[in-house]
């Protein structure tokens, strides 16, 4: 992954000399690849003169599903979130995703397909199976020689944000209270 990111990271630099013109962090954002999307987003985070807020919550939500190391840098991301307002998630979800947002309970039951070392991940789907899939047939992330789980949480739907894309129900939540947690056998059921 390092090394994929050092590519990433120079094809940014060489799009950004090839527009000195341009803010060089909405460069590298256009020019970012899967490993170096969320770097950019969070650095563009904290200059406002350079992207609003209200963009930057937009821009979060469209890429999001494109960030393929969103735990390196999950601290950051849950600040963000925790203090974020109602009005500024919901701007990370397309009006579909907004309307099944509206539609679910108060109180979610969500989960997790996981290791031990990346359990507290802000990345959870209202789908058991989805979960399952993250940690038995999605190929990349599958962890040979590690304990694959399944954790269960609960978590009040007015701290979350859904995303619908790839047909994993996603659920981008910061604090999950998590219920149960099951080991998963080799024949992928827990």
């Amino acid at each position: 992954m390092n090394a994929m990111m050092e590519s990433e990271r120079a094809g940014i630099a060489a799009a950004i000399a090839s527009f000195p013109d341009r803010d060089p962090l909405l460069t590298a954002l256009q020019f970012a690849g899967s490993y170096t999307r969320a770097e950019a987003l969070l650095r563009i985070y904290d200059r406002p003169d350079v992207m609003p807020d209200t963009e930057w919550f937009t821009r979060c939500g469209e890429a999001w599903v494109d960030c393929d190391n969103v735990g390196i840098y999950r601290k950051q991301f849950a600040r963000i979130f925790r203090s974020a307002s109602r009005n500024e998630l919901n701007l990370m979800m397309d009006a579909k995703e907004r309307a099944a947002w509206g539609d679910l309970p108060d109180m979610l039951t969500v989960f997790r397909g996981c290791y031990d070392f990346n359990r507290l991940g802000l990345s959870w789907t209202l789908s058991r199976d989805v979960a399952l899939n993250f940690v038995t047939k999605f190929v990349r992330y599958v962890r040979p020689g590690y304990m694959p789980l399944i954790l269960t949480g609960r978590v009040h739907k007015s701290r979350v944000v859904l995303k619908l894309e790839r047909n994993e129900q996603e659920v981008i939540a910061p604090r999950v209270r998590v219920v149960a947690t099951m080991s998963v056998t080799t024949e992928g059921a827990a």
